[in-house]
């Protein structure tokens, strides 16, 4: 909200008042979510994890709005078998292991095309219940899942932890969508956001919100499997590097240049 905000604010003078405020009406399946985004008439810009679908039918402004921070997932697993994963040298030992996620989920096609072993959940709690009795062997979160949700469950979950060793990174956008019935909404956007890119605006919001958690990620010692997202489009704007969060690559905000997270790139396995 606080970047739609930035953006709405710097579009002013462009584009005239606006008023922002959360829809009255939750909805949390994505097929139904939709069609309400068709018409515009419950909510008219929402941000999801991109899908060709989502980008066929509804204006979409391609800059992933948390920089693509979501591409990295880190894993919950059972405290005692972190020796397990601290030995895991290469993707065909971790696709060995059991992958728990919801079918419903976008990760989930992501993983099925890459072959991974996979254990599916009905529900978001049900996961966590499914780890902690060893239906499966590790959890794939983002980082501003996985620690929270970790660091929440101290008490009713005492031995669910993060792995420390490995990473998973695959390209997942998360985008603003737009209803079709508020085209000048969504040209507002595009334009806003670009003039935030530019400032540095953009890169103090991701810091302000992410900057903390990527510390406690510590990417600097992990082993980064990567795989690839088939489910992307040809117009993910993978070539705009300013646009995707890269821990081993400084960033540039308000025109000065930052020291990456970490000093050196370690060699991603595949």
């Amino acid at each position: 909200m606080q970047l739609l905000h930035e953006i709405l604010e710097r579009t002013k003078h462009q584009f005239g008042p606006y008023e922002l405020k959360y829809s009255d009406v939750r909805i949390e399946q994505r097929p139904r979510l939709l069609r309400e985004m068709k018409h515009g008439e419950v909510v008219n810009v929402t941000v999801q994890p991109t899908q060709p679908e989502w980008e066929s039918e509804l204006p979409v402004i391609r800059i992933p709005i948390d920089k693509g921070i979501a591409s990295y997932r880190i894993f919950l697993i059972n405290e005692e078998d972190q020796p397990v994963f601290s030995a895991i040298t290469n993707l065909d030992q971790l696709k060995a292991k059991r992958l728990g996620v919801d079918r419903s989920w976008s990760s989930y096609p992501i993983y099925a095309a890459s072959g991974f072993t996979m254990e599916t959940g009905n529900n978001y709690e049900g996961l966590f219940s499914m780890l902690m009795t060893h239906r499966f062997d590790y959890f794939p979160r983002a980082i501003y899942e996985a620690i929270p949700e970790q660091a929440g469950r101290k008490e009713s979950a005492p031995n669910i932890a993060v792995e420390k060793s490995i990473a998973i990174y695959f390209p997942l956008p998360r985008y603003f969508f737009v209803s079709p019935a508020y085209p000048n909404l969504a040209k507002r956007i595009e334009v806003g956001f670009e003039m935030i890119i530019k400032d540095g605006t953009f890169d103090r919001l991701f810091m302000k919100y992410h900057g903390d958690l990527i510390t406690q990620a510590g990417f600097c010692s992990r082993r980064i499997f990567e795989i690839p997202n088939p489910f992307l489009t040809a117009e993910t704007p993978l070539q705009r590097k300013e646009l995707w969060f890269d821990p081993f690559r400084a960033s540039a905000a308000a025109g000065k240049r930052e020291k990456a997270f970490c000093p050196s790139r370690p060699v991603r396995a595949n």
